[in-house]
């Protein structure tokens, strides 16, 4: 072997030595919880961007949510005492809940109708949905 070649493994080898781990590290660190995100709400409750495909909501108890709903929520909107979530469930379909987030009462999964009558029943009175894509403005990324 001619001292080019010699040259040109010992380089491809300290790179693929160096570069490589440093690769790995940060899609481990960095890539695979990019983009997700946290919504406080009330009462221990938020929504979690969980990854690209699942928003889910619950009660956070030691830095762990407790799942409320299992359909991934497209919008929601919330005051002091019930957070409205607008979902996609495993069938596409849209669904909504309503949770009393001071009584821990869930109802639904709900059509538009059902929840349209809940909501009036509960005398809730919210109007500005929030889209959870992109991420909601105040939301804190991990």
């Amino acid at each position: 072997m001619n001292k080019k070649k010699i040259i040109l493994i010992i380089a491809l080898g300290v790179l693929v030595c160096i570069i490589l781990p440093i690769i790995l590290i940060l899609t481990f660190t960095v890539g695979t919880k990019q983009g997700d995100w946290h919504y406080k709400l009330h009462n221990n409750y938020e929504i979690w961007r969980v990854n690209s495909k699942e928003i889910t909501i619950g009660k956070r108890e030691d830095n762990i949510l407790t799942n409320t709903i299992n359909d991934s929520i497209t919008e929601f909107k919330y005051n002091d005492t019930f957070v409205i979530t607008k979902c996609l469930n495993s069938k596409e379909e849209t669904v909504y809940y309503i949770i009393n987030m001071h009584d821990d009462i869930i109802y639904g999964p709900l059509n538009e109708k059902e929840y349209l009558d809940k909501e009036k029943d509960l005398s809730i009175n919210i109007n500005n949905w929030i889209n959870t894509k992109p991420a909601p403005k105040g939301a804190n990324y991990y």
